[in-house]
């Protein structure tokens, strides 16, 4: 078995890695279970477990890298001692391990002498800033301020401001230098209220006086900005006294604006209603957030007004367009779209450049479909000429040729879906293409050759999967670092590269790589979502199934399959939706206390329970994998039997409410479903049906058998 290890890694690896990786690749899985087993759950009999490998380095490296988690800093510091260039391919993680207990042993001294090689390292560390944060502390420590200064200065670029600006700060304190000190601080305590930085910065400041009232208003923004309005409006509050002027009026406006972030609405309403601004872009905040703010409460005349006076005094303010979009949705929400239509139309017609009115120019585009097919078509022309990279362009090429369809231009209709499955392969409205082009008149007719003439092709596919040597260097760095079980510095060591090297759809499937192998598919996904976002355009083709299936698992197939089967329900479809609702995280847990694989409430899954049988229901029962796709696949089936066998109408059931969905069904006497989907008011519903029927034809292409004749 080591033999044949060997040859396998030889394979793998270029010669001047080879003897440093080859030998800890090797031996890498038993180590790997042992260091996991105890990093879980750390005792002496797991540690001793771990101990009967200390001949190996990487084993020494997972003995201090945990024993430094669980502050046993002179264990860590002996064990890492002992492999001081033994790991000539991890100097850095090394060097950084060693320091960081030196550090928390007060051996201040050490710390430069030990640092240095992680400096010189190539490629560049990802514990760089980490080191360089760790060193000008030693440097505080050693009471050396003025070379803590220099170094932090020199490495600026590649340090996080609110910690660089806090160690400035100290230092030029102990120099003595009173004005850069303070003025360190009151920079954190402005720019980065929400962090830690800044809650030690602003007992500094008792020493060196708090920033201007100017700057306090910039701190009140950046906090709303934060996510603390609540805590923004009592500063802001506290503030008015000290202004006058834009600035006094800027106060009062984001006083409004903090309530209304707060979801004080009614209080929003009120308060923003109070008092009118003299400079116009503050007018104009104004009138937008009382424009939302009504929206909120449902006072229409107020929206409507304000809305008006947007238009008649700011038509082109940055201001005017949320609120247009807010209104429009409003109507919307209500099958208003004799109402939302001009809102929607002056949305695009004011702001052609805002990626915003893309999606004011699709709702307006597609209400007129709904309405007359053939008198659409000019507008579902112009989006695809205004927006190429808009969500909504592949709905336009849909019915675009749906509407040829209808008109009998199968030519043209043919173009379209051609397009679609060739461009946009795992789109939602490319599997609708896939089916509409095995309909006979479709199929037979001939492609149009100027239909589609002039559309660009997205530059969005990922490009070559072949690692490049720096990308290289980074993955195996990391496989060798996670075969000692230290997963964290693992991905760390990936991520740092995506962001510094030009190959992150490489580094996107290592990242998925290692963590399948850890048993967490769904990190494997976000992964791939983050840094090979263009995924979904590349074709099911044989040398893109491996990266695929990383981007679309299929974990707890075995259940999945069995409980599908139960209730009658295709498994691909359930596998979508599971991806949709967890990732494939067993213990998922959302905002709304769904639970689980298939993201089942306590309250639902005990009523489920109750029907089916299952005794001693609990809510954390839902963690485990089998009883949630069991109760999710009964309660699939019960809606889709409620709903007449509409998968459209159950699924949008399964993530809004049976209630709003029946409401919904009723705006219109759709002709296909594509035309319900697009016509559901809420975002969040609407791309999640999508989403769920988008994966399943992808699971079902991914994973199923291969159809007879399969399209391109």
């Amino acid at each position: 078995m080591m033999r044949n290890c060997w040859a396998s890694i030889t394979r793998a690896l270029w010669p001047s890695l080879l003897f440093v990786l080859a030998p800890a690749l090797c031996g890498a899985a038993t180590l790997q279970q042992l260091v996991q087993t105890y990093r879980k759950n750390p005792n002496p009999e797991t540690r001793a477990a771990v101990l009967q490998h200390q001949k190996e380095p990487l084993a020494l490296l997972a003995l201090g890298a945990t024993e430094i988690e669980q502050k046993q800093f002179p264990d860590a510091l002996e064990h890492l001692k002992a492999i001081q260039n033994r790991l000539p391919s991890l100097t850095d993680y090394v060097a950084y391990l060693t320091v960081a207990s030196q550090f928390e042993l007060q051996d201040f001294e050490a710390v430069g002498k030990t640092l240095r090689p992680l400096f010189e390292n190539r490629p560049v560390s990802p514990l760089l800033e980490k080191a360089v944060l760790l060193q000008a502390n030693a440097y505080l420590k050693l009471e050396r301020p003025k070379e803590a200064i220099d170094l932090v200065e020199k490495h600026l670029p590649q340090l996080v401001e609110p910690q660089a600006d806090s160690l400035l700060a100290h230092a030029y304190e102990m120099t003595g230098d009173a004005a850069k000190a303070g003025a360190r601080f009151q920079h954190i305590y402005v720019e980065h209220p929400t962090t830690q930085a800044a809650t030690e910065a602003e007992a500094a400041l008792a020493r060196y006086g708090k920033p201007a009232p100017g700057q306090l208003l910039i701190r009140g923004g950046k906090l709303i900005d934060g996510g603390a309005p609540a805590k923004a409006r009592t500063e802001l509050q506290a503030l008015l006294p000290s202004l006058t002027g834009s600035d006094l009026e800027r106060a009062r406006v984001l006083i409004g604006v903090a309530e209304f972030q707060s979801r004080q609405n009614q209080a929003a309403l009120t308060y923003l209603s109070s008092f009118a601004a003299q400079d116009p872009d503050r007018e104009a905040q104004r009138l937008s957030y009382l424009a939302q703010a009504a929206k909120r409460v449902e006072n229409v005349n107020e929206m409507n007004t304000s809305l008006a006076r947007l238009a008649q005094a700011f038509p082109q303010s940055k201001w005017r367009l949320p609120a247009l979009v807010s209104a429009g949705d409003f109507f919307a929400r209500r099958n208003e779209p004799a109402l939302a239509d001009p809102l929607y139309r002056a949305c695009a017609a004011a702001f052609p450049n805002d990626p915003q009115s893309a999606g004011c120019h699709w709702k307006m585009a597609f209400n007129s479909y709904l309405r007359d097919q053939q008198s659409a078509v000019p507008l579902l022309r112009e989006h695809i000429r205004l927006y190429p990279d808009s969500e909504d362009l592949t709905g336009a090429m849909y019915f675009l040729a749906r509407a040829a369809e209808a008109r009998g231009d199968f030519a043209a209709a043919h173009a379209w879906y051609q397009r679609l499955v060739t461009v946009y392969p795992n789109f939602y409205y490319a599997m609708l293409a896939r089916d509409r082009l095995r309909q006979t008149a479709v199929a037979k007719a001939l492609l149009s050759a100027t239909e589609t003439t002039g559309l660009l092709e997205p530059h969005k596919r990922p490009e070559t999967f072949t690692a490049d040597l720096p990308t290289k260097v980074r993955i195996e760095r990391a496989r060798v670092l996670a075969s000692a079980g230290l997963d964290e510095l693992a991905d760390g060591e990936l991520r740092f590269a995506a962001g510094a090297d030009s190959q992150p759809q490489v580094i996107a499937v290592a990242l998925a790589q290692l963590a399948t192998e850890r048993d967490q598919p769904e990190m494997g996904i976000r992964y791939i979502k983050h840094y090979a976002p263009g995924y979904l355009y590349l074709p099911i083709a044989a040398e893109n199934l491996q990266f695929l299936r990383l981007a679309f698992p299929l974990p707890y197939r075995e259940p999945l399959e069995l409980y599908s089967k139960e209730s009658q329900i295709d498994p691909y479809l359930v596998a979508g939706l599971v991806r949709q609702e967890s990732e494939f995280n067993a213990k998922a847990l959302s905002r709304a206390q769904a639970y689980g694989l298939t993201q089942v409430l306590p309250s639902t899954g005990r009523e489920l329970s109750r029907k089916i049988g299952l005794v001693g229901f609990r809510a954390d029962m839902l963690y485990q994998p089998e009883t949630s796709l069991r109760l999710g696949t009964f309660y699939l089936r019960m809606l889709l039997d409620q709903l007449q066998g509409q998968w459209e109408a159950t699924l949008a059931s399964y993530n809004a409410g049976k209630s709003y969905v029946t409401r919904w069904l009723t705006w219109s006497h759709f002709r296909e479903p594509a035309e319900f989907v697009e016509t559901i008011p809420v975002a969040e519903t609407r791309n999640y049906v999508q989403s769920v029927l988008r994966n399943a034809d992808v699971y079902r292409r991914l994973y199923g058998p291969p159809p007879a004749k399969r399209i391109p």
